[in-house]
Parts: C-alpha cells; structure tokens; sequence
C-alpha cells in the first residue's frame, strides 16, 4: 500500500472529514461507472455506490485495509451490487443466476488495476473525442493537429497560413473548453 493511501486511510479513521471527502471525490466516479454495469440503472447505482461511502464512514474506526483503498471500495461496491441483485430476485429479475456468476466472475478479471484503469480510461477518451469534435472547427483543427499529429505551434501556423499566436490562442481556447468539460465529468 502507498503512503499516501496509508495515510488517508489513518486521517479517516480519526475522523478527518477532509480526508473522506478527498476519498470520496477520488473514487465516486469510477466506482459509479463500476456499479452501473452491474444494476444498469443510475439511480440504483449511484444509491449503491453511496451507500459504501456511507458504510466506509460509519465503520471507520474499525478500517481494515491490507492492500489499497481503491481494492477495498471497488470490493465493497461489487458487494454491494450483488446483495442488492440477489435481494430484486422474488421481484423484476435483472439477471439470471448464470449471469450472476459471470458477473462475479467478471468482476475477478477486472480486479487487476490496470484492467479496471483501461475501462474508465477508455470511457473518458472517447468523451473526450466527441467533446472535441464539438469545438469550432478551426479550433477543432488546430488542436488535433496539435495533440494529435504532435505538430509544434510554428509547423500548424506555416501549414494553415496563418500566425503563430493565433495557433496559439486556438490550442489555449480548446484546451479551456476540455478543462471545464473534464471537471464537470469528474465532479471538480
């Protein structure tokens, strides 16, 4: 375990409300994007996913964490995801008990971290392309060229006839609109 997580972890078990909310706005979203794909419903998987942050605070101090903070909540999450399926069984079924068992299954493979990054990560690259591909076009043009093509500002201002500080101010102005664009997606 990181020290950093280390120390998190030993803030929330004191209490620190500093600490629980750093945590909170750390994992929320992708632990959120982990639960919808069990329930398929947003409601439901936003009352899970708090439903673990309020459980990790009501049991605080007794916090047993032996790898990572994010193992843990992901593990809670899956638990959380499971108990309430198996309780909508006698209602509306959402999944079989074969499905069930994929899912658990599923849930073994995509523990490996680097798996679980892709995923989120895959998500937000595609946001991220289709919010590009709303940017004004000159902006949209230059800023591919830029990041994309890896062209430097003076190659984009010789290829498109036009001055290097307007190449500039179109990759300022793009990269702007992301910002906002990623803050809003993760809640910042």
């Amino acid at each position: 375990m990181q020290a950093k997580e280390l120390m998190l972890i030993n803030k929330i078990k004191d209490g620190d409300q500093f600490a629980f909310e750093y945590v909170f706005k750390q994992y929320h979203k992708k632990m959120l994007f982990f639960a919808k794909r069990y329930v398929k419903d947003d409601v439901y998987a936003k009352e899970l996913v708090n439903d673990v942050f309020t459980n990790l605070w009501r049991i605080r101090k007794k916090l047993e964490i032996k790898k990572s903070l994010e193992g843990y909540l992901l593990r809670s999450a899956h638990n959380h995801c499971l108990n309430f399926l198996r309780s909508q069984k006698n209602n509306l079924t959402f999944y079989s008990n074969e499905e069930l068992i994929l899912l658990e299954n599923e849930f073994e493979y995509l523990q490996q971290k680097d798996i679980l990054e892709k995923l989120f990560n895959d998500e937000l690259q595609q946001k991220l392309k289709e919010e590009v591909s709303r940017l004004p076009a000159q902006q949209q043009k230059i800023f591919k060229l830029s990041r994309y093509d890896r062209l430097s500002v003076k190659e984009i201002a010789e290829k498109l006839g036009i001055s290097d500080r307007t190449v500039e101010n179109h990759i300022h102005l793009a990269l702007k609109a992301l910002k906002v664009f990623i803050n809003k997606i993760l809640n910042i």
